[in-house]
């Protein structure tokens, strides 16, 4: 399987994504994407461009012939209620064969807090969902809540340094998450991973590890699952399906 976080998709940022996927089609791998495949998806017709509808023909297409799974992240809306069609399952997290769960994070730590919590509740909801599609200038406020979501200051790099990636809380709550969800080793995406290494890794206090994912924005890194053997690799997504 397939793994896919953070892409980020823009009009500008594409073409080597469906590339990608282009790729992904000549083999037998099931996919899973971890949320923020767009910069913001909002699946009604004022905001969809025609990369979102590409991208949800592409996945209608494949599912009759693989796993797709999505993962709604902190950049993505109502998309089990609108194109659940196109997916194998829509969902938060996904459990993989060995018992180990998968999910976008953005409810893990750091973000969001307060105010920023309030509003994505807020919007997920249904009469969040009735403003989307009905509220005039809608795209407009859209790109500005983009904006507030971005990981990205002015002049910094969109990766989360390793120093500011808040271990200590990380672990409390994947810790208080198993009492409702058991599970041993977590993988995430939404934190982007780290420059400095291929991918970010925490020893859970009572056993078991959580994987942070790069983001495929940043170098088109893909992770692949598999039971057997490293059960996750890391790598471009070229050099990932070479192997």
């Amino acid at each position: 399987m397939i793994l896919i976080a953070d892409a980020h998709i823009t009009q500008e940022r594409q073409e080597e994504f469906f590339q990608m996927l282009d790729a992904i089609s000549a083999t037998q791998e099931d996919l899973l994407f971890l949320g923020d495949i767009f910069d913001i998806w909002i699946p009604f017709p004022k905001y969809e461009k025609e990369f979102h509808r590409r991208f949800v023909q592409w996945c209608k297409k494949e599912k009759t012939r693989r796993k797709v799974i999505f993962l709604e992240g902190n950049h993505e809306f109502h998309i089990q209620s609108t194109h659940g069609d196109a997916f194998t399952a829509v969902g938060t997290y996904w459990t993989l064969e060995d018992g180990s769960v998968a999910f976008h994070g953005e409810k893990i730590a750091l973000f969001p807090f307060g105010a920023t919590r309030i509003i994505l509740a807020f919007l997920r909801s249904s009469v969040g969902k009735c403003l989307f599609r009905w509220m005039p200038g809608g795209p407009f406020l859209a790109r500005i809540f983009k904006k507030c979501l971005a990981h990205k200051k002015p002049n910094k790099s969109c990766d989360i340094p390793e120093e500011e990636i808040p271990e200590e809380r990380i672990k409390k709550d994947l810790t208080s998450l198993r009492k409702t969800h058991p599970f041993r080793n977590v993988i995430l995406g939404h934190f982007h991973g780290n420059p400095r290494n291929p991918y970010y890794r925490l020893e859970l206090p009572d056993g078991g590890v959580c994987t942070i994912l790069p983001a495929w924005f940043k170098e088109g890194k893909a992770a692949r699952y598999s039971q057997e053997g490293d059960k996750l690799q890391i790598d471009n997504w070229r050099s990932l399906l070479k192997q």
